[in-house]
């Protein structure tokens, strides 16, 4: 909760009171209480800013309000609060400032602060909503004589509904003759008495007095009331979800109505080029799909050529059916008398491969303007269309893969090389890779990305090792892309390569188990065939044998090893094969 105070008006120490309130929550069916809760407020407050510090300057001793916040966290009970009509929390306090001039004795009148809310479950099940969300204020008066516009809205973070509407501040049941601060009542509450010729409807009198857009909560007055007067505002903001109100907010502020310096307001307009290669047909601005092009704003400030003081105009909005990505704005322009009264600030667009057209549109652009004018910027807004034309019809270009096919069984240890091909006769191509949730070259992938015109190929290279078995499926995206800057010109294709282990008899070896080492040149040197040509799984690693008496006598990780017994007696000798995943145990006997 905000409590906007009136440091200036306020009475000595009162800063310093209402640290924590109470607060009571009510049903409102039956105004009956079901619920307490003590806010707590910051120790820390702001001032309310200005749009500048210029703005801030001119108010120094003349107006300075300070923004208290108040907080706490409620636990609603579904058990509890399950009511349909819903539920209200209230604050009362006294008294207002008595330097406010539309209302009746305002140093006696009281305040309400009030928010309604809904059940938090409904039809048996939860009902998640959020109520109202006002941003900090950003400056607290009115210039006599000039026309204003102040943001007095804010923004549901559910998508629920807003309605704005101007009312009678409550008075509530607080009283400088009784309560100050009362426990809060429940409803209803009595309003404050306005000042003759002050109502809802003209709480500041003006040509025209104060009305609220009731869509968007903005005020707007052009204030005809004397210098330096003071003047409450009061606005409910009701809550709707599918055309069915479900909550309410009350917000009360001042305002200080006073002399300010004249502010002309910002002027944007753009300047059309004549002659046969304007991109402009009438009011429409013409950009192709696959170039880039710019107009030029102007920004003035009447600020600048009628008043003769310097003046600051950015974009402040850009309303548009168009994606972002494709303008770039000017940023901020600086005016000054005689110098540079009028800016021209170019406004680029750059469509190209970010709309998804295959045939002319038209947009619309509408361009807000804003100054640095207090209290708050004056705008100007510039209303155009664009034409997007993409280029004349032509075929996408196509991805082909070579070998045919788009999954790939590769093996570890084997080198594969698959073509990547574009084919376009009409536009020059752009043809890169990507691998999906991997980098191509950490895993040892080549591929260079390449560009031209008619037929373009490059290969993909890979030799996949052991490692890569685990995941086993590796997905590359091929990107080719032409000139035309039409999206769908833009053919994405994948190739898999599944990473399989080879087949092998190297696990089905059978080791002989003697030899004959008698000079013969026949069975004298104990070899085992068939090791060479392994996998990942079964592949030969090394060989040991041992005597009798468990005494390695031979050692090998040569697969074509061959083991001479010389100088070894005959007899029963045991050897162990060891094949990765495998190990083969067996017998030989040497025998002379």
């Amino acid at each position: 909760m905000r409590l906007y105070f009136d440091k200036l008006n306020a009475a000595p120490g009162l800063i310093d009171a209402d640290i924590t309130i109470k607060t009571n929550i009510f049903r409102k069916s039956d105004n009956v209480q079901v619920g307490t809760q003590e806010l707590v407020r910051g120790i820390d407050y702001e001032r309310v800013k200005y749009a500048t510090e210029e703005c801030d300057f001119l108010e120094r001793g003349v107006q300075e309000t300070l923004n208290l916040k108040y907080k706490a966290n409620i636990f609603l009970d579904p058990a509890i609060y399950d009511d349909p009509g819903g539920y209200y929390i209230v604050w009362e306090r006294c008294c207002r400032n008595g330097e406010i001039k539309n209302i009746v004795d305002p140093d006696k009148a009281g305040q309400v602060f009030y928010l309604e809310f809904p059940p938090v479950r409904r039809g048996g099940r939860p009902f998640v909503n959020s109520s109202p969300v006002f941003d900090d204020m950003v400056a607290d008066y009115f210039c006599r004589n000039q026309m204003n516009t102040f943001n007095f809205g804010g923004y549901d973070l559910d998508g629920d509904s807003l309605v704005y509407t101007l009312v009678t501040p409550l008075n509530g049941h607080a009283s400088i003759y009784g309560e100050v601060s009362p426990d809060p009542k429940p409803a209803p509450y009595d309003p404050i008495i306005w000042m003759s010729g002050y109502s809802a409807s003209n709480m500041i009198k003006g040509n025209p007095a104060l009305k609220v857009d009731q869509r968007t909560g903005v005020l707007s007055v052009n204030p005809s009331e004397a210098n330096n007067r003071l003047f409450v505002v009061s606005m409910i903001v009701d809550e709707y979800r599918n055309n069915r109100k479900i909550g309410q907010v009350r917000r009360d502020y001042q305002f200080l109505v006073k002399n300010c310096p004249v502010n002309l307001g910002p002027k944007v307009d753009i300047e059309k080029p004549k002659g046969p290669d304007t991109e402009f047909r009438g009011d429409t601005f013409v950009v192709k799909l696959n170039e880039i092009k710019a107009f030029e704003l102007l920004l003035s400030d009447s600020s600048t050529t009628v008043l003769n003081r310097p003046a600051n105009i950015h974009i402040s909005k850009i309303s548009t059916n168009l994606p972002p990505s494709i303008f770039t704005p000017p940023g901020p322009q600086q005016l000054r008398p005689g110098v540079n009264d009028t800016v021209r600030a170019p406004f680029v667009f750059n469509p190209c491969d970010k709309l998804l057209i295959e045939e002319e549109k038209l947009f619309d652009l509408d361009i807000v303007v804003s100054d640095d004018g207090c209290p708050h910027p004056r705008t100007d807004t510039l209303k155009i269309k664009v034409l997007i034309i993409p280029p004349p019809e032509n075929p996408a270009p196509i991805l082909q893969f070579d070998p045919g096919g788009k999954t790939i069984d590769v093996f570890p240890g084997s080198s594969n090389r698959i073509n990547v091909i574009g084919l376009d006769s009409a536009d020059f191509m752009y043809l890169s890779a990507t691998g999906v949730d991997f980098n191509l070259e950490d895993k040892g992938m080549f591929f260079t990305n390449i560009n031209g015109k008619d037929s373009i190929a490059n290969p993909l290279l890979w030799m996949p090792d052991c490692d890569e078995l685990n995941p086993g499926v590796f997905n590359v995206v091929f990107k080719l892309k032409d000139s035309s800057c039409v999206y769908s010109h833009q053919v994405y294709d994948t190739l898999t390569l599944r990473v399989k282990d080879s087949e092998t008899q190297v696990d089905k070896v059978d080791p002989k188990n003697l030899i004959t080492p008698n000079g013969d040149n026949r069975n004298d040197t104990y070899t085992i065939p068939d090791l060479y040509g392994g996998n990942c799984e079964y592949h030969f690693k090394g060989i040991e044998i041992y005597n009798r008496w468990g005494s390695r006598v031979f050692k090998s990780e040569d697969p074509g090893f061959s083991w001479d017994p010389a100088g070894y007696p005959d007899g029963i000798y045991y050897y162990v094969v060891d094949l990765n995943k495998k190990k083969i145990k067996g017998w030989l006997e040497v025998m002379r």
